[in-house]
């Protein structure tokens, strides 16, 4: 009785472990995906305290869509309007709201935009007419 008793207990260890090793390489990713994330933040303060780039042409050059998150995204661009004490958006915030901006930025650097020539508005439009389409 003791040798299963013994042997459940090197099992439930042998388990514990791989579990924490399991968990620690999640946390590891998200802290690389944070490291990424305050990493485009400044890239975006170092455009916009100058003046050399702000707004959405500047958030567009910053490949956004590879933190690969929403959430992080919106979290990386609220950084930048502290940072920066300026709308990232450029007042067009509200336009995307419903958007998933994984989505966004990833069409805008696809497709090459310049938010220079292209509104928010219009790609916007366009990432949501894409959504809808790939859902049904």
């Amino acid at each position: 009785m003791e040798a299963v008793i013994g042997l459940i207990g090197i099992v439930v260890g042998i388990g514990l472990y791989y579990l924490g090793r399991r968990d620690g390489r999640r946390q590891t990713d998200e802290q690389r995906m944070q490291d990424v994330a305050d990493k485009m933040v400044d890239e975006y303060v170092a455009l916009a305290r100058p003046r050399l780039d702000a707004g959405p042409h500047a958030l567009a050059t910053l490949g956004l869509h590879l933190l690969g998150s929403d959430a992080r995204i919106r979290a990386a661009i609220t950084s930048m309007r502290a940072r920066t004490d300026r709308d990232p958006w450029s007042g067009y915030e509200a336009v995307v709201q419903d958007v998933d901006l994984v989505a966004f930025f990833a069409y805008a650097r696809t497709h090459n935009i310049n938010f220079l020539q292209t509104s928010v508005e219009d790609v916007a439009k366009q990432v949501r007419a894409r959504s809808s389409s790939a859902a049904h």
